[in-house]
């Protein structure tokens, strides 16, 4: 199983961050929101380096219903996952950019120590959208697992 760019073990504080993201795009709108989202999402580099990268992720999130969009985002903000860990029982790589501020290395350490057997790989100086900005960077440890565990 693979666990990328995702959350458990949250503080109050985190959990507040996360909530925040969601109140605003609540209160001023998606769209609004999005230049904050992109922060997150992607590295300064890559954003200057990879506009129309970035612009279609943007247009993706534009396009997709406004209400799914946000109560995905609600899910994702008030649900804490640690509590189901002890049920997953493969093999698990977890995987994160260093600079991920939602889905942190901090909270993937958790996770992986939460799962016997798991591997914690965290990707050097990218942040949340791993899969858009390093697709190559994801993969070497995701074949190298696969292969491992196969």
């Amino acid at each position: 199983m693979g666990l990328l760019s995702t959350a458990a073990f949250r503080t109050e504080d985190d959990s507040a961050k996360v909530k925040g993201v969601a109140a605003s795009m609540e209160r001023n709108g998606i769209r609004e929101t999005l230049d904050t989202l992109a922060d997150r999402w992607f590295t300064d580099k890559f954003m200057k380096e990879q506009p129309a990268r970035v612009a279609l992720r943007k247009r993706q999130v534009v396009e997709t219903d406004p209400k799914v969009f946000l109560n995905v985002f609600r899910i994702y903000a008030e649900t804490e996952m640690s509590p189901w860990l002890d049920e997953i029982k493969v093999s698990c790589l977890v995987l994160t950019g260093e600079l991920d501020g939602g889905c942190n290395p901090r909270l993937n350490r958790q996770i992986a120590d939460a799962l016997p057997g798991s591997e914690l790989v965290i990707l050097e100086g990218l942040k949340h959208a791993i899969l858009i900005e390093a697709p190559d960077r994801v993969a070497a440890p995701v074949r190298r697992f696969l292969k491992a565990h196969s």
